[in-house]
């Protein structure tokens, strides 16, 4: 009896989601995915940098920042699939060695109800990224300049002239938090003539959830907001969406808040 071929194969697929406004460029056993940015669909044809296409909504209209990866599979001469992709390795290596994506806003979600929750959940990191990114960017530069003058020798233009310019046109646009108190507040606070207004209560964090390290936007928020700085054990954690983690930080933030108020911080909230 001659051999039955098997032709059937199942594919595993996720969807990778980017909030930043540029293409991010991942690489893995020499293949190169392109995610386009928030205001983009990916779509495949000839002379597009998209080897795959973004996901599409109930309306079957593509969704911006995002591209569907699946499993990849040639069929053999004689019978049976070789696989050339597979999206759990890829996802495995993403989550264990390229952390630094998902700090900057990068996520892996399977279901497209997920999408709009990872979006914006990558949202503020993505923006945060970009701030260390310009800074770093400017303190190059001034060291570069600051070596020149010491020399005196003026310093000849930067290849990295462009880089400068966006760094600083980002940091001017970025929005400035004016104090909450003035310096003549704080005086007469000092003085006993006024008295501080209690800080408004922090609403509780609702969590985001997703496969693939998703991040508690709101939890974050929260914590930029009430002041208390987070390590990147931390961001890490609630990347990860660890609960012990995640209660952690709640309690800073509401020990933030009792701190604020002059009171002393009350036990665990979550």
């Amino acid at each position: 009896m001659s051999e039955i071929k098997q032709f059937w194969s199942s594919k595993a697929s996720v969807i990778f989601v980017w909030p930043g406004e540029e293409d991010l460029e991942i690489g893995f056993d020499a293949q190169r995915f392109v995610v386009p940015p928030r205001n983009k669909a990916a779509r495949k044809g000839v002379g597009s940098r998209y080897a795959h296409e973004s996901a599409r909504d109930s309306a079957d209209r593509f969704i911006h920042g995002t591209i569907v990866v699946e499993d990849m599979t040639e069929q053999r001469e004689g019978g049976g699939f070789v696989q050339r992709l597979s999206v759990d390795m890829l996802c495995r290596f993403l989550q264990r060695d390229r952390q630094d994506l998902f700090l900057r806003g990068f996520n892996i979600v399977q279901n497209r109800s997920d999408i709009e929750p990872a979006m914006h959940a990558g949202l503020p990191l993505y923006n945060a990224s970009q701030d260390a990114r310009a800074r770093e960017v400017l303190a190059t530069e001034l060291e570069r300049q600051k070596h020149f003058a010491e020399k005196g020798q003026p310093a000849p233009p930067s290849s990295s002239a462009h880089l400068v310019e966006w760094a600083i046109q980002h940091l001017q646009n970025r929005p400035v938090e004016a104090p909450k108190y003035s310096a003549e507040d704080i005086t007469k606070i000092l003085e006993g003539r006024l008295t501080a207004p209690p800080p408004q209560r922090l609403p509780e964090p609702a969590k985001v959830g997703g496969p693939g390290g998703s991040m508690n936007a709101t939890v974050f928020e929260e914590a930029e907001a009430a002041g208390v700085k987070l390590g990147q054990a931390e961001l890490r954690g609630l990347l990860r969406d660890d609960p012990e983690v995640v209660a952690l930080v709640v309690q800073k933030i509401k020990g933030r808040a009792a701190e604020l108020a002059g009171k002393e911080p009350v036990g665990p909230l979550v």
